[in-house]
């Protein structure tokens, strides 16, 4: 799969809406992930699919506005940073980007 339009050859390659629809591309397949990360070890369950990716991270550097990581999942090394995100309204919220392996994955909370 890939967020590049460009590069994907076929349909079924392409995710650019993850956990809603996205209007500019509403043939995209939505999936559902979560992500548990703690001592070292992370798990990205793909719930769409029941695949799970295991793997470990790393701090590399902490900043005043987040944290990075270097992150090994399924043997493929990648790199993701802590940090708020914040929205026009003014409100922030934590956010995970992982780019690995050409595919940028995106986590946000759980607010259950």
């Amino acid at each position: 799969m890939s967020n590049d339009t460009e590069a994907a050859q076929y349909q079924d390659e392409l995710v650019v809406a993850v956990g809603e629809a996205d209007e500019l591309y509403p043939d995209a397949e939505i999936v559902d992930m979560t992500l548990t990360a703690k001592d070292g070890e992370i798990t990205i369950t793909d719930t769409t699919n029941g695949k799970t990716y295991n793997g470990t991270y790393e701090v590399m550097q902490k900043t005043p506005k987040g944290t990075d990581y270097e992150i090994i999942i399924d043997g493929v090394t990648g790199y993701a940073t802590v940090a708020p995100t914040e929205y026009y309204d003014g409100s922030e919220i934590p956010t995970l980007p992982i780019n690995i392996d050409g595919y940028s994955l995106y986590f946000i909370p759980n607010e259950s």
